[in-house]
């Protein structure tokens, strides 16, 4: 959430509280020296300091940046999503007459998942599972950025895993994805994956996901 900020911004709100504080502090108790002077900040830094660990928390950062002004400057896509991610991986199975059955199912161009999107001051976290149970998927990087006249873009990249793999499939691979968006509070999310899923058959995918926040 730092990039949406940006590090001007997130310098001046840190800032401004420190000075507040200070001059809080001081008017309750007035320094006499130079060194009461710098020890009043440091208790003051060490108070933002305390705030903001706590607001790194997703659950604690979900909430400040809801119900204070912060709803104004950052998206709310903290929570739950359920929706589905489109692949061409059995097309390309099939024109190479493979039978392909990477999500443990009938042949399908669509897999339905459930994902959940955490979001704290520094960081953003998705883990995506198929509702299948099948395959898992786990962010290794990921960044949230303001993108074109009010937008934001979500880009990604994961590390895939599945347990029991079919003879046709792998256990473990990586993809990359990037979701765009306008609203600061978005009820669904649309964009592009892919993934060196069996590259070295030339059955690397690509495709959609379309999600929805869970109610």
């Amino acid at each position: 959430m730092i990039h949406v900020l940006g590090w001007r911004f997130y310098a001046f709100i840190i800032l401004v509280p420190v000075v507040l504080i200070s001059a809080l502090l001081f008017a309750i108790q007035p320094v006499q020296s130079v060194d009461e002077f710098f020890l009043l900040f440091a208790k003051s830094g060490i108070i933002v300091a305390v705030v903001t660990a706590l607001m790194s928390n997703s659950s604690m950062f979900s909430l400040v940046s809801k119900f204070t002004p912060l709803r104004w400057l950052v998206p709310h896509i903290h929570g739950k999503w359920a929706g589905q991610v489109t692949t061409n991986y059995f097309d390309k199975a099939k024109k190479m007459g493979l039978e392909a059955k990477p999500d443990g199912a009938p042949p399908t161009s669509q897999i339905a998942v459930t994902v959940e999107i955490l979001v704290n001051l520094f960081t953003v976290t998705i883990r995506l599972e198929s509702t299948s149970g099948y395959l898992t998927s786990e962010t290794k990087a990921c960044q949230l950025r303001k993108a074109g006249e009010g937008g934001f873009e979500l880009a990604y990249v994961t590390v895939n895993t599945v347990v029991h793999p079919e003879e046709t499939d792998e256990q473990s691979f990586s993809g990359a994805g990037l979701i765009r968006f306008q609203s600061k509070s978005p009820e669904a999310l649309r964009g592009t994956q892919w993934t060196n899923r069996n590259w070295q058959k030339c059955l690397n995918t690509a495709g959609t996901i379309t999600l929805d926040r869970a109610s």
